[in-house]
């Protein structure tokens, strides 16, 4: 053995004796933290098992997009409906890295193992080139990398924040660097690594980390050694920061340069925000949990762990022993007090204070600016600003341990033995006496042994620190960071769809988040994100189900606004309150081709959609529970119209014209007025096929086409982002959600005695209308409007149903130019959600309105008037009538029993009466009084009601007391004899509802009592009520004089009685007794209606169930038309053929007879555009309310180029980041020599060119 190791030592200081101890020691600590590594990664990379994590799956399927194709290098993404995105730095990486792997799962596996390691190596540098110590450098290492925070990231699998987190410590050692050597290759290669960080780092780490440069700039000119003044100072900070800044702005060209040009996501707009409430979840409660670096974010782990409690060593004091740590480690800014350790000191206080968020000290201020400053949303998990502690506790503590090893190091004790023993020795000597030495020896043994005890405890304090990350994160030491298997019948549907060949794109139906957690009562959310496995939270594998099979998923819309509110009415309205049958027919409009069901789906949820039109003949994949059905209403993402429609309605448009058979999504094109300018809609009007108004009203026309005229306000821009409507007025989308009508998406709401001021300005005085849009639902509080402090109006919108948004007029006043202020208060706890606030002329709207009203009665088109039976009536239900919900329905009207108690004058008379309980008594409305007949009388016994004028009676109703009929009769008088209406035996009811055939016009009630239904040997009866029928009567606006059919979508089957509807003049009745159960259409006409304001009157004689109501025109040469005919065309679509270049390019091929509109049914922007070959290019409009379409005025043969034009801004910034790097990577890797030869020839060539000037002259 002994020979063994000789010969090794021997062989190795022959291969390695030049190579210093110290670097093998710096070679070892990286080896350990390697191994540390590998120990906590040990299940991510020893097993082929899929990571945990809060957005591990999310990493996972960023491969979509890096993994093929260079798709990172797009500006457009498909997901979803598709929507703009920078391009991220932070994906070049991936995709090198997946290059290696070739595996999405590999990569984020050894992704996150690489950050690990990467962030103990650079942070061990960063405290080297400080230190120059190893022993410190690998103490904050441990710190950095063993801390409970970052093992919260972790288990979130937050890459890009962990990516940032790895790649600050380097960034912040260049930049040390830079500013105190300032030579030019380290100012090219720090620039470099600025540009990683400003277009590779999490958004919100670039704020972090930015702000500490601020800090840092601060510290540098404040605290700098050198004499010279502050402006100079700052000079020289200049002279090296703007280098940098502009070499950073040129190698991340290609993400400045199209955000430059407005090419960004929605996330980077200064009005997108967070929820007020979601700032509170992921904040820090108290400092001391913040300066201890504890865990707050805890979704990914919590089925086996409580991540900010369990993770550190049982019996331990983990949190107490950081702190103490921590704190002597900013201690040694008193020792060594210099620009480095002010700086971290300085911004690790601010991170903390800023990680609390909302809490105190400075809570109320972080609240203000949330709800006040732009791009405050970035403090949304304000928790993470602890990781520019993380960066600053390690550095400190690298300075602490340095401190500490230099004096164990120096041995002081022995130093200190050795002095004090010579200095006594020399004053005995000195004195001639013994005795006088010994106080010195007394104080020398003091501070030997104090020194000696410090020295010891320097030892204990430098191991407690390397222990305490270990101590901290014991669990992930233990356990490793944690991995599962998903079963293979939620993997299978997707794999299956990798094999289908296409351009289509899928919805992956989810459960939702109540029903992961077991309320199977609850309603479901198909496009909830999340789902819930063994481990914890993470994301649903159908969401994020594009890295399997490489198609778009529709997520929760996308980025864009008006696609992610348009998925939120088919999640949280069509599909989650089951109120539909269309499903397919909607989404295959937008290129969804399969619908996957997957098998850990409710069988509720499950049959919702195979009951879809077209579901179950069309499921293409049924194993393992698993189902996919294919969309047989499919439509390829360009196709062609001839035919289009304006609609002034919501996005309950899509779901009220799919029950019209002639109505065909792919073969209409539909443009909503609220998203066009006066002037295109004023041009689409000349040849559009119809005109579709759906639960609107002609105001709202008007007021859209007064944008530019008068002062329009959406209310909900001056609300608070908060779900607390008791506290603010808050922006809601609930309106919208259930496919209303919303001018601006939101609803400015509340419910509590709460107060919100909107500011406007005029520019000349003059008289102006004040008017608000205001939603007409039950429960509602009284709004109070006021105008510069004067009470304009009140207004209490109370309906029993969502009747609508309305425009109500408030006031007429006369305003001076300037500046004013309209104040809006509810007076709880009643809702009220205003949508829009309008100032504007009389005179100017009633032009407009005139002009609206002759552009309508000029139209050739078709007036399409579709409203919902329960919007158009429910503004005050009267007694029979009410809401009926129904699965695969909208909101219906019903009626049953539909009786109003007659309350004309009338006599009573009885056969017979028991002391005082009169006749009279069953008219009286009371419930408390009553008649009796004699109990010593047989029957029958009867009872009579006689009015002094004929009654049309259509029931009765009648309350007995205990003594009831058993068998009776009701009877009405024909002037001649009496006539049996009612014929009841066996009746045991106390409170019975009898409707006749039908109403009988009568001046006389007959009750006949013919056997009695208790031992009494009497009946007693509380009252009797003769009912007529129970009607609703509202109004409606008709915008063109002529004739019109009326449809009705009405409930059909055994028992359904007739339905009364009374318009204008002219009373049309609905028999919907039918065989079988089902809903069709009924039609009437054609009537003739005047244009204005006409009544709309309802009865119904027995049970009904009521929908909808079409009121359309007919043509001159029109008589009768079918609603199911009303869109039938008999033009024919253009054939068109496409072929996908690249996610921002597409060329077309186009056979068309006639012009037409080229939808394409990717997300609006308008950078998309589209070229004929003749050069022309055709800007996009937004059609069907969130899609692309394209103008083709031209017929034939022919090709087109769709593109989006953003994309040039981003190519153009790839060329100059490239040509930036390539001139960087050369100017650094040129040798030293060489670059002093060229920087002569420049100089030389410099002067010669000023002496051929000089010469000239």
């Amino acid at each position: 053995m002994k020979k063994f190791l000789k010969t090794f030592c021997q062989k190795f200081k022959a291969n390695f004796g030049n190579i210093s101890w110290l670097k093998i020691r710096i070679l070892l600590d990286f080896c350990l933290i390697t191994l540390i590594g590998i120990i906590i990664f040990r299940n991510f990379l020893f097993t082929n098992k899929w990571p945990a994590g809060g957005d591990a799956l999310g990493l996972v399927s960023r491969a979509y997009i890096f993994g093929k194709d260079l798709r990172w290098l797009y500006v457009w993404r498909p997901h979803s409906f598709g929507f703009v995105e920078v391009i991220h730095g932070y994906d070049f990486f991936l995709m090198i890295l997946h290059w290696f792997t070739g595996n999405a799962i590999a990569t984020a596996k050894y992704f996150l193992f690489f950050t690990f390691i990467f962030s103990g190596f650079t942070s061990y540098a960063l405290v080297y080139w400080y230190t120059k110590n190893p022993t410190s450098s690998l103490a904050a290492s441990l710190i950095y990398v063993l801390n409970p925070w970052l093992f919260s990231q972790y288990t979130e699998a937050h890459g890009d924040i962990l990516f940032s987190y790895a790649i600050a410590p380097i960034l912040f050692l260049l930049i040390f660097k830079v500013f105190e050597t300032k030579k030019t290759k380290e100012i090219l290669v720090t620039g470099l690594v600025l540009a990683i960080f400003v277009s590779a780092f999490h958004p919100e780490c670039v704020v972090i980390y930015g702000t500490s440069f601020i800090i840092f700039a601060l510290t540098y000119v404040l605290m700098n050694k050198n004499t010279s003044s502050k402006l100079k100072q700052v000079e020289n900070l200049l002279k090296t920061a703007l280098p940098l800044a502009l070499i950073s702005f040129f190698l991340a060209a290609f993400l400045f340069l199209p955000m430059i040009f407005n090419v960004q996501p929605r996330y980077y707009s200064p009005t997108y925000k967070y929820y007020l409430e979601e700032i509170w979840g992921g904040t820090y409660k108290n400092l001391t949990d913040a300066f201890a670096l504890g865990a707050v974010e805890v979704w990914g782990y919590v089925n086996i762990v409580d991540v900010v409690t369990g993770i550190d060593l049982s019996d331990v004091p983990a949190k107490t022993i950081s702190i103490v740590i921590f704190f002597l480690a900013y201690c040694t800014v008193f020792l060594r007090k210099d620009k480095y350790t002010v700086f971290f000191v300085t911004a690790s206080v601010v991170s903390m204070f800023v990680s609390k968020g909302p809490y105190p000290p400075f809570g109320e201020l972080f609240v203000w600016g949330w709800l006040n400053i732009p791009y405050f949303a970035v403090f949304r998990a304000a928790s993470r600003w602890i990781m520019m502690s993380c960066l600053s506790h390690a550095f400190l503590i690298g300075s602490l341990v340095n401190i500490l090893t230099l004096y164990i190091r120096k041995k002081r004790y022995l130093e200190i033995k050795e002095v004090f023993s010579n200095f006594s020795v020399k004053i005995a000597w000195y004195l001639k006496a013994k005795k006088l030495a010994t106080p010195f020896k007394i104080i020398g043994n003091f501070f030997f042994n104090f020194h000696k005890a410090l020295h010891y405890l320097s030892v204990c304090l430098i191991i407690l620190i390397f222990l305490n990350g270990f101590f901290s994160t014991w669990y992930f030491l233990r356990e490793g960071l944690q991995v599962y298997s998903p079963l293979e019948n939620y993997v299978q549907p997707y794999e299956w769809l990798s094999l289908q060949e296409g351009d289509f794109k899928v919805v992956s139906i989810n459960r939702g988040p109540a029903r992961w957690m077991g309320v199977s009562s609850s309603s479901f959310d198909f496009g909830y994100s999340a789902m819930l496995t063994e481990i914890g939270w993470g994301h649903d594998i159908g969401f994020e189900s594009s890295f399997i099979h490489d198609k778009p998923v529709m997520q929760d819309g996308g980025w864009d606004s008006n696609a992610h509110s348009f998925t939120d009415y088919l999640r949280f309205r069509l599909a989650g309150q089951r109120k539909t049958s269309d499903f397919l027919k909607i989404v295959g409009l937008f290129n969804y081709k399969y619908i996957v069901l997957p098998a850990y789906l409710d069988s509720d949820i499950k049959s919702f959609f195979l009951n879809q039109t077209g579901a179950t003949c069309n499921i293409v994949y049924n194993e393992n529970e698993s189902l996919i059905i294919e969309n047989p209403y499919h439509v390829p993402p360009f196709f062609g119209t001839s035919k289009y429609a304006n609609v002034l309605g919501g996005y309950n448009t899509f779901g009220y014209l799919c029950r019209i058979k002639s109505f065909v999504l792919n073969e209409t094109s539909l443009f909503f007025i609220n998203q066009l300018d006066d002037e295109f809609f004023k041009k689409l009007q000349i040849n559009a096929t119809a005109l579709v108004l759906v639960n609107s009203n002609i105001l709202d026309l008007v007021m859209l086409q007064l944008r530019g005229k008068a002062i329009i306000l959406n209310a909900a821009d001056f609300g608070v982002y908060s779900y607390n409507a008791s506290e603010y007025w808050v922006q809601t989308s609930s309106w919208n959600e259930i496919g209303a009508l919303v001018y601006g998406g939101k609803t400015l709401t509340t419910y509590g005695n709460v107060t919100e001021s909107i500011p406007f300005e005029i520019t000349k005085d003059a008289t102006y209308d004040i008017w608000v849009r205001i939603g007409f639902l039950s429960n509602r509080g009284n709004l109070t409007i006021s105008v510069d402090g004067n009470l304009a109006g009140e207004i209490k919108p109370e309906a029993d149903y969502w009747c609508a948004l309305s425009w109500v007029k408030i006031q007429n006043l006369h305003l001076e130019e300037g500046r004013h202020v309209i104040t809006l208060k509810n007076n709880g706890p009643g809702f009220n959600d205003v949508d829009a606030v309008a100032v504007v002329e009389p005179s100017v709207f009633q032009t407009t309105y005139n002009e609206i009203l002759q552009s309508i009665e000029s139209f050739q088109g078709r007036i399409v008037d579709i409203i919902g039976a329960a919007n158009l009536f429910a503004y005050n239900l009267t007694e029979g009538w009410a809401i009926h919900l129904q699965e695969y329905e909208n909101d219906l009207l019903k009626a049953e029993n539909a009786l109003e108690v007659i309350k004309e004058n009338a006599t009573v008379s009885a056969s017979s009466t028991q002391d005082n309980f009169i006749p009279q008594n069953v008219l009286d409305g009371s419930l408390e009084t009553r008649w009796a007949s004699n109990p010593a009388q047989e029957t029958p016994q009867w009872l009579e009601i006689e009015w002094p004028t004929p009654q049309e009676l259509a029931g009765v109703k009648i309350f007995f007391e205990t003594a009831v009929a058993k068998d009776f009769t009701i009877q009405t008088w024909n002037g001649t004899h009496w006539v049996t209406q009612i014929n009841i035996t066996g009746n045991s009811l106390l409170s019975p509802v009898y409707m006749f055939k039908k109403p009988v016009e009568t001046d006389k009630l007959l009750l006949t009592v013919n056997s009695y239904g208790t031992e009494h040997h009497l009946v007693s009866i509380f009252e009797l009520e003769p009912c007529k029928l129970s009607s609703i009567t509202t109004s409606h606006f008709i915008p063109k004089t002529g004739k019109y059919m009326l449809a009705l979508r009405l409930a059909r089957g055994p028992g359904y009685g007739t339905l009364n509807l009374r318009v204008a003049n002219n009373s049309l009745l609905f028999n919907c007794s039918g065989v079988e159960e089902n809903f069709q259409w009924y039609e009437a006409g054609p009537i003739f209606l005047e244009k204005g304001e006409q009544k709309f009157t309802i009865a119904a004689y027995g049970k009904i169930l009521f929908d909808q109501i079409i009121l359309y025109s007919l043509k001159e040469d029109e008589s009768i038309v079918s609603v199911q005919n009303i869109f039938n065309s008999n033009v024919d679509s253009p054939i068109i053929h496409y072929e996908k270049l690249n996610p921002t390019c597409y060329k077309l091929h186009v056979k068309t007879e006639k012009p037409f509109f080229l939808v394409f049914s990717e997300t609006y922007h308008p950078l998309w555009k589209a070229r004929l070959e003749n050069g022309q290019e055709i800007s996009s409009t937004i059609a069907f309310s969130f899609v692309n379409s394209f103008y083709v005025n031209k017929t034939g043969e022919f090709n087109i180029d769709v593109y989006f034009a953003g994309q040039w801004y981003a190519d153009v910034g790839l060329k100059i980041s490239l040509a930036s790097l390539i001139f960087i990577v050369v100017a650094v890797l040129t040798p030293r020599n060489i670059s002093k030869r060229i920087k002569s020839r420049l100089a030389f060539w410099k002067v010669k060119a000023w002496l051929l000037r000089a010469g000239r002259k």
